[in-house]
């Protein structure tokens, strides 16, 4: 074996080895999905609407997919707002919150319109995937519900578009 030889299959098992792929991140047989809005079974309105937004644009960006109408679909990605908890973990001696921290659960479907299969990695038929998030704030530094919220929800939108990626 000669060195150039040696050093071709050396490069090519070295990056084998370290999980490099020139494999595509998302499923190729895949170029359209319908977003609609998310369901909510909490009493905060609005969420809903923030996190479809932020879901619709992160697939845009990150994906080669374009979001269509649902008769135009490949494959339909839904959810459902679960759960919304705010909670103190610091105050002052005088019971005013110092830090708090916001969570929220949303359970997420992916499906294939042309076959009625669920797409998402590790998912089983009936159980949903859930996907959680949670952020910490401090009023003392000018940070609201609100700030906290949409970072949340920036955070849950990455995830969720994430769990659409092929398994390596």
């Amino acid at each position: 074996m000669n060195r150039r030889t040696w050093l071709q299959a050396t490069f090519a098992t070295a990056l084998a080895g370290c999980g490099y792929t020139t494999r595509p991140m998302y499923p190729c047989t895949i170029q359209t999905v319908y977003v609609p809005m998310f369901d909510t079974k909490v009493f905060r309105r609005g969420l809903e609407f923030q996190l479809t937004e932020a879901v619709c644009k992160e697939l845009e960006q990150k994906t080669p997919y374009k979001i269509v109408r649902v008769d135009n679909a490949d494959t339909t990605l839904k959810g459902e707002i679960k759960s919304v908890r705010k909670r103190v973990l610091i105050q002052t001696p005088e019971d005013e919150p110092r830090a708090l921290e916001t969570a929220l659960a949303v359970d997420v479907e992916l499906r294939d319109n042309r076959t009625g299969a669920l797409l998402c990695n590790g998912q089983t038929p009936g159980v949903p995937f859930v996907v959680r998030s949670d952020s910490t704030f401090a009023p003392e530094l000018g940070q609201t519900t609100a700030t906290a919220i949409k970072d949340m929800i920036d955070k849950l939108a990455v995830q969720i578009v994430a769990m659409m990626e092929e398994p390596w």
